[in-house]
């Protein structure tokens, strides 16, 4: 239930049928006795960590207290985005010497939160790459969550594998892969022989392409989804694909308890 105040003062605890309780529903929503709130109102593709560690730490003006309930709220439209497929929006029980696993936290979300997309496969004279794996959106280790999603969580979209065709000539031609959304990079190397195409990145909700010539024009993985297989002919004709990347999870919680007050739409896996 919200906060409570009788002549200008919180009145810390709720009552029920002579009973003192902690959580409750308002409208639909589960919350909690004495819950900071921490909302997010601006666009934001650089999450890490670190980004989300700093936002408790404000809302606290340093540690939270041992057994805090922590909602973040993402407002509507707001695009939370890994800065790597290395980093994500991530809560460590180790933070504060093991404070916040002490503490509940809930992820209310009514934007965007999701992993970075991987990138699109390198190639060079005679070898091809696989596309790289998407990131995860949210992570959790050793923290009880709860995530409210009336919004989207995705993990990254997979690379598209590059590919390369050879026929023993002048016709030999290397394209590197596409990068999955969002905003996966496009293969950087690209030391083949003869002719090259390189693959293009992705934009936030539209995954890059393979580079151009027979086989190639691959697209990497949208929000949650593997990247496209490239492909490798040799001269003789044999051919073989060149896996595309998996897709990031959409939330990852490990040692710790975590529950669903609404689903919504998630793309990945999840606990």
């Amino acid at each position: 239930m919200p906060k409570t105040y009788l002549d200008g003062r919180e009145i810390k605890r709720w009552w029920l049928d002579g009973r003192e309780v902690s959580r409750s529903y308002l409208d639909g929503r589960l919350v909690f006795q004495k819950e900071t709130v921490i909302r997010i109102s601006a666009h934001d593709h650089g999450v890490t960590a670190q980004s989300v560690l700093n936002r408790i730490q404000n809302a606290y003006g340093g540690a939270p207290p041992a057994g805090a309930c922590i909602r973040f709220v993402i407002e509507s439209g707001i695009q939370l985005v890994a800065a790597n497929v290395g980093e994500c929006f991530q809560l460590d029980s180790s933070w504060w010497n093991g404070v916040l696993a002490s503490c509940q936290l809930i992820i209310e979300n009514h934007g965007f939160i999701l992993g970075r997309g991987g990138q699109g496969g390198d190639t060079g004279a005679g070898w091809q790459n696989a596309g790289e794996t998407g990131g995860p959106a949210i992570t959790s280790q050793g923290v009880p969550l709860l995530v409210a999603n009336y919004g989207v969580i995705a993990g990254g979209g997979g690379g598209s594998g590059a590919t390369g065709w050879y026929d023993g000539g002048s016709g030999n031609y290397n394209s590197t892969g596409g990068g999955g959304a969002p905003f996966g990079s496009g293969g950087p190397n690209n030391s083949g022989s003869n002719n090259k195409w390189w693959g293009s990145a992705a934009s936030f909700d539209t995954p890059g392409r393979s580079g151009a010539g027979s086989g190639g024009d691959v697209p990497g993985g949208n929000w949650g989804e593997p990247g496209g297989d490239g492909l490798f002919k040799k001269a003789g004709g044999a051919r073989s694909a060149v896996p595309g990347g998996a897709a990031g999870a959409a939330i990852i919680c490990n040692n710790a308890a975590f529950g669903w007050i609404k689903r919504g739409d998630i793309r990945g896996t999840t606990p």
